[in-house]
């Protein structure tokens, strides 16, 4: 059974994307934040979250920084060579 899943929030113009539980509740919103990178803002609710809820946002808001990451990464790598060299 897949724990969470993801759709594009309606009219949104930045990538927002609105994340359901399994029984197709809300739990919050992923959104890029200034450094480029996914990050998760829960609804505002009491109550728990279970743990195999929070594992699985965490893996899917690695696989959407993935991409992101290896590019930043990549750029401090570079930099790094090209200061090396002063």
């Amino acid at each position: 059974m897949k724990h969470i899943y993801t759709k594009p929030k309606e009219g949104s113009r930045n990538k927002t994307l609105e994340v359901y539980a399994h029984n197709d509740v809300i739990v919050g919103e992923m959104l890029i934040n200034d450094d480029g990178y996914y990050v998760f803002f829960p609804e505002e609710r009491a109550g728990y979250w279970p743990d195999y809820i929070l594992s699985a946002l965490a893996e899917n808001m690695e696989t959407l920084n993935a991409s992101w990451h290896k590019e930043v990464t990549a750029y401090h790598k570079e930099e790094e060579i090209k200061h090396a060299d002063e």
